[in-house]
C-alpha cells in the first residue's frame, strides 16, 4: 500500500520526514505524519486505508526530533528544542498531558523509543542512550545514561524487544552497526552490516516478526535486516 499526494494543502504531504503508526482507544487507529507546515512542523492523522482523516493542532514544534506512541495511545514527541510533550490525539483538539524541558538531560534527540516505565532517547549530539522515567512524580527523571562514541557513535535509532533488549543503531562511518544491551545499559552484543556501504540512516523499529527496519536517506534506502540473536551471536 502507498498513500500521499504531494502539496502543502492539508490532507497532502509537503516534504514528509516521519511516520508513526497507532492504535486508537476509540477508533480504528492509523498513522501520523510529520511534514512542512508554515514556519513549523505539521502533524497529520491518516487513517490506516492512507484516508486524511484531520491536522492535529499542536504546540509550536519547528522541528520534530523523535517521537513514538506510548502504551496508553499518546503521542510522544521531542521537538528539536528538545522539549518533550505527551499528547492525547484521541479528542478533537489534541491534549497536551504533560510536557518537560529535557535540555539538561539530553543533547540532540534522534529518536525514542517506550518499555515498561522508561523512555528511551537517543541522543545524537552526545553519542549516548539517556533512559527517563515516563510516569509518576519524577517524570522525565533520568534513570541510566549509556553508550559513547566508541559503541554508539551518533546514535540514529533506537528500540526495545520484548525481552528487554535494548538495541540502539548508528550508521557512521558508512556501515550499520546496532548495539545491544540490558535495559541499564550492559553490553549484551554488537552486530554491523558490512555487505552494504550506507550513509544518513534514520530511525530502527523492529516488527513482530523479529525484522530490524532502517532507511538511509542517502542511499534512498529502505533496509530490513533479518532477526538477530543475542546468543549465540550471529551476524546481520
Amino acid at each position: 500500500m502507498h498513500f500521499g499526494i504531494g502539496g502543502s494543502e492539508d490532507g497532502h504531504l509537503f516534504y514528509p520526514k516521519k511516520v508513526v503508526a497507532f492504535r486508537s482507544r476509540i477508533g480504528e487507529g492509523g498513522y501520523i505524519i510529520v511534514d512542512k507546515g508554515e514556519n513549523k512542523a505539521r502533524l497529520q492523522l491518516f487513517s490506516k486505508r492512507g484516508e486524511f482523516i484531520r491536522r492535529l493542532q499542536t504546540p509550536y514544534l519547528e522541528y520534530v526530533s523523535a517521537l513514538t506512541v506510548n502504551d496508553a495511545s499518546h503521542l510522544v514527541v521531542f521537538s528539536s528544542s528538545v522539549m518533550m510533550f505527551i499528547l492525547d490525539i484521541d479528542l478533537l483538539e489534541p491534549l497536551v498531558l504533560k510536557w518537560n524541558d529535557c535540555t539538561k538531560a539530553i543533547g540532540e534527540p534522534s529518536d525514542v523509543a517506550v518499555f515498561r516505565d522508561r523512555y528511551y532517547v537517543t541522543d545524537y549530539k552526545n553519542h549516548c542512550v539517556v533512559a527517563l522515567n515516563n510516569d509518576g512524580e519524577f517524570f522525565c527523571e533520568v534513570l541510566c545514561r549509556f553508550g559513547s562514541f566508541e559503541s554508539t557513535p551518533y546514535p540514529i535509532g533506537v528500540d526495545v524487544s520484548t525481552n528487554g533488549d535494548v538495541l540502539v543503531a548508528d550508521s557512521h562511518g558508512n556501515h550499520f552497526h546496532i548495539y545491544c544491551c540490558t535495559t541499564d545499559g550492559q553490553r549484551l552484543q554488537e552486530f554491523e552490516c558490512s555487505q552494504l556501504k550506507i550513509s544518513r540512516c534514520v530511525g530502527l523499529r523492529l516488527t513482530s516478526e523479529g525484522f530490524l527496519i532502517s532507511v538511509s536517506k542517502h542511499n534512498h534506502t529502505l533496509l530490513i535486516f533479518s532477526t538477530i540473536f543475542v546468543n549465540p551471536p550471529a551476524p546481520l
